[in-house]
């Protein structure tokens, strides 16, 4: 979710006629520029007499040229040119002798066409990645850019019953249905200033019925710190700091989904601490606001930070995505690491036998850390601290890529609403590792995966694999296959593909788009 960022020198660059006609130094270049053109035509028409058709010139990017990428963790290839191109490139219009000397009179007083022809308000462009451009002008810029999925999910069996790690027996019903299962719209550019930029974003569940409105406002000070501030991940794993939605499949794997934090209202730093390596770090209220209204917050805050390496190359692809869509022809390798610390507290819940108003965290048995016995009967908890350390490493390199992560998570000090364990804290390890191979059409992508969670209460696994096929040559558009053998699921969500205690299979079938 990128957002524009134009340093004012940049801005200076770009041109514009005025109500007083051409600048005398505009009109020296003007005159440099026909003088060789004249020449150039000359000289080639003496050489192509025979020649029939169009003349066409190239030229190259004039130096200051504006740019309308910005600068990023890893950022988007734009398929676009920029925007403000003054000279003639090689697709455009043939260039004569007479053409130019009547341009150049014309000049002198520029006509509304000339006037838009250099003028810095543009809609309508596609920049993959980023969207519609909007508004472009100089006061600022507006970009539209969304998401959306629709999948059909099966988890097989049915239904069954599972015995939780405190003896509690639960059932465990499959679903098997067809979803537009989330959908996202982004606006977002700069306003007033270049390097002070904005985004509204509208993001919908179905499948959980949830819709939240979310936001950022932020300031790019330097390529070594960016701030904001609104509603963002915490940098607890890897796909937290940016990668979505360029995953293997179209959710994270059962380990990663497991582990990681969520989103919530902060403020947060991005930046580059080398030419290859970055880092982000955050401030938020807690692991996870969605859903919780402001009075059920702790007046402790949660803090994560994420810093990666990319030695070989400098980057890892778009996005800092899973697989190699651009088929690496050098190395791309990957080594990072994060934590995320976290008060957590039940909410405002005095009854022990009632739900928690705080579901993000489980323990590896599906339940929810703060539900009532689902630690040991008649225990219940009220505060605990969540720490989460993570490492990743990975490489790409002509249409291969590996990636894994492995997680290790400490949840202690805790204070109960109701009776009492004979241990102190919860530890979890576990890791998830994928392989893929983009073919060199870049139509097809394989890919196989396996996640292991060594939970103090359960062991649990998947192994899985599927396939993405892009019709339309390019990343941001797929048909996804997916298919995984699941024991003893310790994720139990309606948004992605698991469901608690599932010792079973899901297949899904979905497609997803991203402009």
């Amino acid at each position: 979710m990128g957002v524009s960022n134009v340093s004012s020198a940049q801005t200076a660059n770009v041109q514009r006629p005025d109500s007083e006609g051409i600048t005398t130094l505009r009109e020296r270049e003007l005159l440099a520029q026909i003088h060789d053109l004249q020449e150039r035509v000359e000289a080639l028409e003496a050489r192509q007499n025979g020649t029939k058709g169009p003349l066409h010139l190239g030229s190259q990017t004039p130096a200051g040229a504006l740019s309308t990428q910005p600068p990023s963790v890893d950022p988007l290839p734009s398929s676009a040119p920029p925007a403000n191109l003054t000279t003639p490139s090689s697709t455009q219009v043939s260039v004569t002798q007479s053409s130019l000397t009547t341009r150049y009179a014309t000049a002198q007083a520029p006509s509304s066409a000339d006037a838009a022809s250099t003028s810095p308000a543009q809609w309508g462009a596609l920049e993959p990645g980023r969207g519609f451009k909007l508004a472009k002008t100089e006061y600022g810029e507006l970009n539209l850019s969304g998401y959306a999925l629709v999948r059909y999910l099966n988890q097989l069996p049915a239904s069954h019953t599972y015995t939780s790690y405190s003896g509690i027996s639960k059932t465990s019903n499959g679903r098997s249905d067809i979803q537009l299962q989330r959908a996202l719209i982004w606006m977002n550019g700069w306003v007033y200033h270049p390097k002070f930029n904005y985004e509204v974003l509208l993001w919908t569940v179905n499948s959980i019925n949830q819709v939240t409105v979310a936001g950022k406002l932020g300031y790019n000070f330097h390529p070594a710190f960016n701030l904001y501030g609104g509603i963002g991940g915490l940098p607890g794993v890897r796909s937290m700091t940016g990668a979505f939605p360029y995953f293997a499949g179209t959710d994270r794997v059962m380990a990663e989904e497991f582990f990681r934090p969520g989103f919530t209202t902060g403020i947060w730093a991005v930046g580059a601490l080398s030419k290859k390596s970055r880092y982000m770090v955050m401030l938020g209220n807690n692991l996870s606001q969605i859903g919780l209204t402001a009075n059920k917050l702790t007046r402790s805050p949660a803090v994560a930070a994420s810093a990666w390496w990319m030695p070989t190359s400098g980057e890892f692809g778009s996005r800092g995505g899973f697989g190699d869509y651009e088929r690496h022809k050098t190395l791309a390798t990957r080594f990072g690491f994060s934590y995320t610390h976290s008060p957590e507290t039940r909410g405002n819940q005095p009854d022990p036998e009632s739900g928690p108003d705080n579901v993000q965290i489980r323990v590896s048995d599906a339940s929810l850390l703060f539900g009532p016995s689902s630690l040991a009967p008649g225990v219940t908890l009220q505060t605990a601290h969540f720490n989460l350390y993570a490492m990743d490493a990975g490489l790409k390199y002509r249409g291969f890529a590996i990636q894994s992560e492995g997680y290790v998570r400490n949840l202690d000090h805790f204070e109960f609403l109701s009776g009492s364990l004979p241990y102190h804290s919860i530890r979890d390890n576990g890791f998830y590792t994928q392989a893929s191979y983009t073919l060199p059409s870049r139509t097809i992508e394989l890919y196989a995966l396996t996640s292991q969670i060594f939970g103090q209460q359960v062991y649990s696994y998947e192994y899985g694999g599927g396939t993405n096929y892009r019709p339309f040559h390019t990343q941001n558009f797929r048909v996804n296959a997916d298919v995984k053998r699941i024991v003893r699921s310790p994720v139990d969500s309606l948004f992605g593909y698991y469901i608690g205690g599932l010792k079973g299979m899901t297949v899904s079938i979905s497609s997803d788009v991203f402009f």
